[in-house]
């Protein structure tokens, strides 16, 4: 055996590469969804993580083959399964961390968001915040609290951003083409308030699941570091969810205060971004956002997701 293999060290590689195979090509297979979930791939890269299995579990399979029988020259008979495997296996992968990056201009991410992107001209901004501080002015309080929620129910100009092509076309290319919207919600910080968001996960109390869904967040302000910018945490959703505190704090614009523990600030990257710039983020990845210290409000209009219409609401209820 040993010389059909070229010699001890080709025999004693060939062994790691088929046991590591067998391992991957399980859990690719086996485990597709706690495989994607680590990683933060996403449920829509269920096809190209089994494609890459199957490859890879493929030349396992061979090679175990060859490990018993050992005919003379295996090594370079299974070279082409192997570099077959291998090349499966990279370009799944390559896709998958290229599948929030596919929109021209728009940096790849493994980090868990997009940031930022063109969706509305300036004017459109504007007319946006003139909108909102219209229906402030005509209903006080009809916006606030709780009726910051689904505003686009109550006004034609922000439900056209809700249907903006623009964002549609960007949200098919993530999760595909059939398309639901959960809700909306305004993000309101007026200039010296206590208004701040706790650093969370939108999947630990929003409750749709599969994650096949991604939050659209749009800047009606610009939206910077002194105004209080949404923070991320990157790479935060290739893990499990983490444990929340609900401190119901006050000046928390989360409903509940939830909060993540010990979330590493100098790891946290600001959004920063125009008036008529979005960003989206991933349903796991943790972010937050600090005080309001500029004199102007920082408004931000979150469409609070858009879904696939296998995405389910399993808690609570919208």
């Amino acid at each position: 055996m040993v010389e059909s293999f070229g010699g001890s060290l080709n025999l004693i590689i060939w062994i790691i590469l088929t046991i590591g195979a067998v391992y991957y090509s399980f859990r690719c297979l086996f485990q597709t969804k706690a495989f994607n979930d680590q990683y933060g791939f996403g449920d829509q890269a269920i096809f190209i993580t089994r494609f890459a299995g199957s490859q890879v579990g493929a030349a396992a399979v061979i090679s175990i083959f060859l490990l018993f029988t050992g005919p003379s020259g295996a090594w370079a008979f299974v070279a082409f399964g192997w570099t077959q495997a291998l090349i499966a296996a990279i370009s799944g992968y390559r896709t998958l961390n290229s599948e929030w990056a596919s929109i021209e201009g728009v940096k790849p991410t493994a980090e868990g968001y997009i940031a930022p992107i063109n969706i509305l001209s300036t004017e459109e901004a504007i007319e946006a915040r003139k909108e909102i501080e219209l229906i402030e002015k005509k209903i006080p309080n009809e916006i606030d609290k709780k009726g910051r929620y689904n505003v686009h129910l109550i006004s034609p100009k922000l439900d056209a951003i809700v249907h903006n092509s623009k964002i549609l076309d960007i949200i098919e290319s993530i999760i595909g083409k059939n398309i639901l919207v959960c809700g909306t919600t305004l993000f309101i910080k007026n200039p010296k308030e206590e208004g701040f968001v706790s650093y969370h996960q939108d999947a630990k109390y929003i409750g749709l699941e599969p994650h096949n869904w991604v939050t659209a967040w749009v800047a009606i302000t610009d939206s910077n570091e002194k105004n209080g910018c949404m923070r991320m945490w990157s790479g935060s959703h290739k893990g499990n969810l983490k444990e929340h505190d609900q401190k119901f704090n006050e000046g928390n614009l989360l409903t509940r205060g939830q909060t993540v523990k010990n979330v590493p600030q100098d790891k946290t990257t600001p959004l920063v971004l125009k008036a008529g710039q979005m960003s989206l983020h991933h349903p796991t990845v943790v972010h937050g956002s600090d005080l309001n210290k500029s004199n102007d409000r920082r408004i931000g209009f979150v469409i609070q997701s858009y879904i696939s219409t296998n995405v389910k609401q399993i808690l609570g209820k919208n």
